[in-house]
C-alpha cells in the first residue's frame, strides 16, 4: 500500500459537505473564505493506484477554524457589511461590551448607522487552547455626511469563542490617529502599532521562549510586583532595559516613574487582572485590567470626589 501525502490551501470542511466521487471513506473540500489555513492529509491508496488518478480508500483529516481565522472571517464581515454571513462566525445573541445584540440585521443597523467603516489588523494575541483573543486594530470612519470628515481611532479587542464561534466582544477605543509617531529626542521616532515595534522590543532567542503558562505566570508576577510597590528591586526580572509605552521609547527607570504616578494619585489603587491571553507563538499577552480605588489628587483633570471608583482597560 502507498501512503501520498496531499497538500492545498483555501481547503475545509463544508457545512453540507459532498464526499469525493468514488471514495470508500471520503474527505470534504471547500474553498470558502473562512478556511484560509493551508492542510496536508495522508491518503491511503491500494497497490496500482496512480499519482493522476487513484481511488481514495481512507483519510482522516480533522478541520477546526483556529480563533484566529474566526477573527478574521469576523473582520472581513465588517468590511464588506456582510451582515448574512455573520452566523457563521458569530452566535446570536452575539455580546458586546455590556449590550447585547439579537441577530445579524441588528447587528449591521448598529454598525453601520452613522458611517461606513473599514477595519486594518495591526497585531492579533490568541491562545487556541482557551478561544480567547486579543487584537490592535485601526479603524478609519468614513461619515454618510459628506460635510464631514474621515477620521481615525484605534481599537483594542478582546475576543471569546465557544464551538467555533465568537460568543463575546470587549472594546476599547483610543479617539486618536493611531498612525501617529511617538519620539524621545535621544532615542527616534518610534511607531505606535504593535505590528511594528514587537520585533524590535522583544528579541527572543529560541531557549528563551517561554510557554503560554509561563508567559501568564510572569505578568501575574508583573503586575503582583507592581500592587506591592516593590519595583524598583523586581521591574528589572520582568522589562528590558527599554520599554515602548504607547508610542514612546522609555527607560526602566521613567516606566517605574510612570507607573508610580499612579499610587500618587490613587494611593490605595488596586491592579486587578480580570482576562489574560498568552500566545506562545508571538510571546505576548493580551490583558484587561480593572483597577480600583479612592482618588486622592486630580486624576485626567477631575478633581477628587472622595468616592472609591473603578475602570477597565
Amino acid at each position: 500500500m502507498a501512503r501520498w501525502k496531499v497538500a492545498g490551501s483555501k481547503c475545509g470542511l463544508r457545512t453540507k459537505p459532498k464526499p469525493w466521487a468514488g471514495a470508500d471513506q471520503c474527505a470534504f473540500l471547500s474553498t470558502h473564505p473562512r478556511h484560509l489555513a493551508p492542510f496536508e492529509f495522508l491518503a491511503n491508496t491500494t497497490e496500482g493506484d496512480t499519482k493522476d488518478n487513484f481511488h481514495l480508500r481512507y483519510v482522516k483529516y480533522i478541520v477546526r477554524d483556529s480563533i484566529t481565522q474566526i477573527f478574521n472571517s469576523y473582520i472581513e464581515c465588517l468590511n464588506e457589511e456582510r451582515w448574512y454571513d455573520l452566523p457563521e462566525f458569530v452566535s446570536f445573541p452575539h455580546r458586546i461590551n455590556k449590550g447585547t445584540v439579537a441577530s445579524p440585521q441588528a447587528f449591521g443597523d448598529r454598525f453601520a448607522t452613522l458611517a461606513r467603516l473599514h477595519l486594518e489588523v495591526d497585531a492579533i494575541t490568541a491562545d487556541e487552547k482557551t478561544q480567547r483573543l486579543g487584537a490592535t486594530i485601526t479603524v478609519d470612519i468614513y461619515p454618510h455626511d459628506k460635510t464631514q470628515t474621515k477620521t481615525t481611532e484605534r481599537e483594542q479587542i478582546l475576543v471569546w469563542a465557544a464551538n467555533g464561534k465568537i460568543c463575546q466582544v470587549a472594546t476599547l477605543t483610543e479617539k486618536e490617529d493611531p498612525r501617529r509617531q511617538g519620539s524621545e529626542p535621544a532615542q527616534g521616532p518610534t511607531s505606535d502599532l504593535i505590528a511594528t515595534y514587537a520585533a524590535e522590543t522583544n528579541p527572543m532567542e529560541e531557549s528563551k521562549r517561554l510557554s503560554r503558562t509561563e508567559l501568564e505566570d510572569t505578568y501575574r508576577a508583573y503586575i503582583g510586583c507592581i500592587n506591592a510597590q516593590t519595583m524598583v528591586a523586581e521591574l528589572p526580572r520582568f522589562c528590558h532595559p527599554h520599554v515602548v509605552h504607547n508610542a514612546r521609547r522609555l527607560s526602566l527607570e521613567e516606566y517605574r516613574g510612570l507607573i508610580q504616578e499612579a499610587f500618587t494619585v490613587v494611593p490605595d489603587i488596586v491592579f486587578g487582572i480580570d482576562t489574560v491571553i498568552p500566545d506562545e507563538r508571538a510571546q505576548r499577552v493580551a490583558v484587561r485590567l480593572e483597577f480600583t480605588g479612592t482618588p486622592t489628587g486630580i486624576m485626567a483633570g477631575a478633581e477628587p470626589t472622595g468616592n472609591s471608583g473603578e475602570l477597565s482597560c
